[in-house]
């Protein structure tokens, strides 16, 4: 389906649309599902910080990826899109210079061997 969208719309409409119609839902769930969660609550600047970049990093990796899907296969594309968590504890190492637990980096390694057994031509 996202496919077909992709070479009737433009990308970039696509991917603000799928802002707008996941943001209220993911505002409800945050709201009602965290109770206690946070150690401390967020300031409304930390809110806005987090709200913002979440914002331009999920719409620019959907961007991409629509624009990934109007110009090749899917079955090309839909592997490199489940990449990009594989990257979150990269940053975090890099950035944050947090250590990376065992959990983390067999999550990492299964995902990364699921995309590579996903894509890889099979030569039966």
């Amino acid at each position: 389906m996202l496919k077909r969208m992709a070479t009737v719309f433009d990308p970039l409409f696509i991917a603000f649309f799928k802002i707008l119609v996941v943001t209220p839902f993911l505002a409800c769930h945050v709201a009602f599902s965290f109770n206690g969660f946070f150690k401390h609550s967020l300031n409304a600047k930390e809110l806005a910080t987090a709200l913002t970049r979440g914002a331009i990093a999920i719409g620019l990796g959907d961007m991409i990826y629509f624009i990934g899907l109007s110009l090749t296969q899917a079955n090309v594309v839909a592997p490199l899109n489940v990449l990009t968590p594989t990257f979150a504890p990269l940053i975090a190492v890099l950035s944050l210079k947090e250590k990376p637990d065992l959990r983390t980096m067999i999550s990492v390694f299964l995902v990364v061997i699921g995309i590579v057994s996903l894509t890889r031509r099979s030569s039966l």
